[in-house]
């Protein structure tokens, strides 16, 4: 079914004379509650009906054009690294050939050396919220804040980071109202 979306987006975009070079692929999970026995279902993070099963798909969508690009339904279990990785792979794939520059955004649910790797392997760029460990607390606490001149944020501060099980640095940004 995506492959067959793939090959009509591209047809459409084609007809439709939409050259997109540039293109921002928004990539979130979200919670689907299961009512009865459906097959796969898991407790899990469920915030609306605690202690239900559910299924936990992940989707991602063109922000440009607000199209839907590719998705897996999963069980109610968080992805893994893994799951994380080849899903930015595939969505990398399935963008329309006359795409020359990526931007990915993800939520901190995405945040592992996977992801990271599968944007750079796209050779997109990208953002990604992180995770407060303690560490990088306190890589916050020592950072130097100064007013943000190009946010809403009162204060930002900027700073290399590299977290455990990363191969390398990366830069990171903090923003306090």
């Amino acid at each position: 079914m995506l492959t067959i979306m793939q090959t009509m987006r591209e047809r459409v975009w084609a007809a439709a004379n939409v050259k997109l070079e540039v293109v921002t692929i928004d990539t979130d999970t979200t919670v689907h509650t299961l009512y009865g026995r459906q097959m796969g279902g898991r407790k899990s993070y469920n915030p609306k009906n605690k202690g239900k099963k559910s299924y936990q798909p992940m989707l991602t969508f063109i922000a440009e054009t607000r199209e839907y690009i590719w998705g897996e339904l999963r069980n109610g279990d968080r992805p893994n690294g893994k799951q994380i990785g080849d899903h930015i792979r595939n969505v990398c794939a399935a963008l329309p050939p006359g795409v020359k520059q990526i931007f990915g955004r993800v939520d901190s649910g995405f945040y592992c050396w996977d992801a990271v790797e599968a944007y750079e392997e796209c050779h997109a760029h990208f953002v990604i919220s992180a995770r407060k460990t303690a560490r990088l607390v306190e890589q916050l606490r020592q950072a130097e804040w100064q007013p943000s001149k190009k946010t809403d944020a009162g204060r930002e501060c900027e700073f290399r980071y590299q977290p455990d099980g990363w191969k390398q640095e990366y830069r990171f940004r903090g923003l306090a109202l």
